[in-house]
């Protein structure tokens, strides 16, 4: 028996027609995100021919790839359709990586494509071009847009860093840290933001593995954990704003516990353009519940 994904493949075969009008550029992708299709408009947008992009992942496509961790590829490569979680119910901005090596701003929409025991097989996604916000950004290349944009997102946000006592981390529409503030580098035990932006914000916290916590236990992450912070994600895409207590390695290689606060950023169009991160460190609560729970277990002993 065929799987959904080799069937709807098929059908797109029986469309070729149709997609090779689309103004939009369009792909689909295997399960592990690798690219088996794209259109002409995708070429136009992108500047890759189907013969450029056979192996590739749509991840491989993202700007600025040399400047995340071999820990971030890693984890993108393990969890192909990374992207496409996130964009699958609302319009996801992203800078993608022209073939000549220049910047180019577009929204994601995407469809995740599953087997018979529920599992991804497979995704198609469209990608459309985002529009200069001004006809004086229209006479600059993208490149000086998307700084221009990182710019004044820094400046507007540049006093509520510099007053707050809780962490805060600001990433572009690529996950990328591009800011933090002081309460930030000492949560993780860094004496420089250059230690910590440029980075993935995935590379900020453990998916998988045992680590020393900030309270003297041994925590293990598991499936469950990655579950709760996809869902946490998620939900920010589609309301604006999610809770999650979550764990940060610290720069010893331990980790520490936070509650975070996220928030999504746009611009006066309403586009997304990136996500503020509020975290206040736990540490203390949580050894304040172990000693409950401690006497509480003494309790149940006697």
């Amino acid at each position: 028996m065929s799987s959904p994904s080799s069937k709807y493949i098929s059908s797109l075969s029986c469309a070729d027609q149709v997609v090779s009008v689309l103004q939009a550029g369009f792909f689909v992708l295997d399960g592990q995100g690798a690219i088996l299709k794209i259109n002409p408009a995708f070429s136009t947008i992108l500047g890759y021919r189907p013969e450029d992009i056979a192996g590739r992942t749509f991840a491989d496509l993202r700007h600025d790839l040399s400047s995340e961790s071999d820990y971030f590829k890693e984890r993108v490569d393990r969890y192909g359709l990374y992207y496409f979680f996130q964009a699958e119910k609302n319009l996801m901005p992203m800078i993608m990586r022209h073939k000549e090596g220049y910047a180019v701003p577009v929204r994601l929409r995407s469809v995740i494509i599953k087997d018979e025991s529920g599992k991804p097989s497979g995704g198609i996604g469209i990608i459309e071009k985002i529009p200069p916000v001004s006809s004086e950004e229209s006479k600059l290349d993208t490149e000086d847009v998307v700084n221009r944009q990182i710019w004044e997102m820094e400046q507007n946000y540049k006093s509520i860093l510099e007053n707050s006592g809780d962490a805060i981390f600001i990433a572009d529409f690529n996950s990328r840290v591009i800011t933090v503030n002081a309460a930030a580098l000492y949560l993780l035990g860094f004496d420089s933001a250059d230690q910590v932006v440029g980075k993935s914000v995935v590379e900020l916290g453990p998916l998988e593995g045992a680590y020393t916590s900030a309270t003297g236990d041994v925590v293990t992450f598991s499936v469950e954990y990655q579950d709760r912070q996809t869902a946490a994600a998620n939900e920010l895409f589609e309301t604006g704003k999610a809770y999650s207590e979550l764990y940060f390695f610290k720069n010893d290689g331990t980790v520490v516990p936070v509650e975070a606060t996220l928030s999504l950023l746009k611009d006066k169009r309403g586009e997304r353009r990136g996500t503020i991160t509020v975290c206040r460190d736990i540490t203390e609560r949580k050894l304040a519940e172990r000693q409950v729970q401690a006497a509480h277990d003494a309790l149940e002993e006697k």
